[in-house]
């Protein structure tokens, strides 16, 4: 790419950003723009995406700077790990050092910001105690993997998916747990329609991967969006019976779809609010097992959705601190003796995982039998929290 063809993608960007609420996914927005505007060719759309959303991972960096000069701190950041752009950075930012490595460039921008510096993740200060703070931000020069879980017959499915050119690489974590190094068009793969294999992020599997439900167990799932974990389950115990519920309509009937795709009978699913305290009298109790993957603030899914991180607050994360709260204790009451609760956040915060699972210790009738910060920043994955609650 030369550079006037990046300074052209790079005032197209400054025009999408001044239409762009972070209330609508960024890859809705971006998708929404193209299949309006059909004069970009897929090398145009990759690249002002891969703008747009370097522009969101600067978090708060030099947030008091006009739009087009952050976006030309992203591009160094985020794009010059080989010195490429080193002549119109140079010229846009005054920036005439490129370290290959993203720390090197980070510790540049912030002597150049010095006031305006700000943060590149928000409210670091609240990172869950098991989190390494220096790592992760080394972790934010890159956006984690895609991954995906082979099911039966795996050997056959990664060899007939390396037919097709996919790229798979070993987690080295879980023996059927792949990163795939060229997603596009995974999802209109025919081994993904004759499912396969499921995607799913590594930390999610892993998590799935702690939860010791054993053969005829019946399994709650209690807030099972996409149904990954329940997916996995079922396939780990192929006599497990799983209720899956979820607040939101269309995500049970995605889940639905979903398991009929995977041939999985023995998942249930259906629409119900676990804060509805009225709702629940009549809901089945003495579960031995209650999957709890909870609503959270997603930042350890931020570093694939960092429109997210410029409309975080700390009011926000202690909200949902509150809705967790209110979930567990609902859960609590329909555990039974020596049952289990797995609860679980895709947030790094302690406020919404320690902080939560601590409170319910002493006010619930639950102990802690295991916690877990699932650091997917150090293997390209999202980050997690896990915690085993069993009932007194």
């Amino acid at each position: 790419m030369n550079d006037k063809i990046l300074y052209a993608r790079v005032q197209t960007v400054v025009g999408l950003l001044s239409g762009y609420s972070v209330e609508e996914p960024l890859s809705a927005y971006l998708k929404r723009h193209f299949v309006q505007n059909k004069k970009y060719g897929s090398k145009d759309r990759k690249a002002i995406a891969d703008l747009m959303y370097h522009y969101y991972r600067l978090g708060r960096m030099g947030e008091r700077l006009p739009t087009e000069h952050r976006i030309w701190l992203a591009v160094y950041l985020f794009m010059a790990d080989d010195g490429r752009y080193a002549d119109i950075v140079g010229e846009k930012t005054g920036i005439v050092e490129t370290p290959a490595e993203f720390g090197g460039r980070l510790e540049i921008v912030e002597r150049l910001l010095g006031k305006n510096r700000s943060g590149l993740f928000p409210l670091m200060e609240l990172l869950s105690e098991k989190i390494d703070p220096e790592a992760f931000v080394q972790s934010l020069g890159s956006k984690p993997e895609v991954w995906i879980r082979l099911r039966r017959n795996a050997n056959a499915v990664r060899q007939n998916l390396e037919r097709e050119a996919y790229k798979l690489r070993p987690s080295g974590l879980l023996e059927n747990a792949f990163a795939v190094e060229n997603p596009k068009g995974l999802e209109q793969s025919g081994m993904f329609q004759k499912g396969s294999f499921e995607i799913q992020d590594l930390s999610s599997q892993l998590c799935a991967s702690y939860i010791e439900a054993g053969e005829n167990a019946t399994v709650w799932d209690a807030c099972a969006g996409a149904g990954g974990k329940a997916l996995y389950l079922a396939d780990r115990y192929p006599d497990i019976s799983i209720k899956c519920t979820d607040i939101r309509q269309s995500i049970v009937k995605n889940l639905e779809a979903r398991a009929k795709r995977a041939g999985q009978d023995n998942i249930d699913a259906e629409v119900l609010d676990v804060t509805d305290e009225h709702r629940l009298k009549n809901w089945p109790g003495d579960w031995k097992h209650i999957v709890a993957d909870v609503p959270c603030s997603g930042s350890g899914t931020w570093r694939r959705t960092p429109e997210q991180m410029a409309v975080c607050t700390h009011e926000q994360i202690i909200k949902y601190s509150e809705l967790q709260k209110t979930i567990l204790r609902n859960l609590a009451a329909k555990t039974a003796k020596g049952g289990y609760i797995y609860y679980m956040t895709c947030s790094l915060y302690s406020v919404e995982n320690e902080d939560v699972t601590s409170w319910a210790a002493s006010e619930l009738n639950l102990e802690i039998t295991m916690g877990e910060t699932v650091g997917g920043y150090e293997y390209g994955a999202d980050t997690m929290y896990f915690c085993k609650l069993r009932k007194l």
